[in-house]
């Protein structure tokens, strides 16, 4: 067998949170310092009863990533809402 390779996450996530602060992959301001305009991508809510899937998930959720991500190329300033109302009740300041 060969050598056991050591997996350290803290310091994988460390760097690539770093890269991701030096370089943001959605930023605010245009190069320029103009403020970016907002966009929402609103993805479907839950069932009420929050059981479990539907088959409809995965389709839900991947057109709203390739619309997101097409916005974004067109220079918006991307904010995308998942079903997770946990999140949004919790930090209500994030959703600015």
């Amino acid at each position: 067998m060969g050598a056991k390779i050591v997996y350290n996450h803290k310091a994988i996530e460390k760097k690539w949170h770093d890269k991701w602060q030096e370089n943001p992959v959605n930023p605010r301001f245009r190069d320029n310092g103009e403020k970016k305009e907002k966009y929402y991508c609103l993805d479907m809510f839950p069932y009420p009863s929050g059981n479990g899937l539907h088959v409809g998930h995965w389709r839900g959720y991947v057109i709203s990533d390739v619309w997101s991500r097409y916005k974004l190329q067109q220079g918006y300033y991307m904010r995308t809402m998942r079903s997770r109302w946990e999140f949004i009740l919790q930090n209500p300041q994030q959703r600015t």
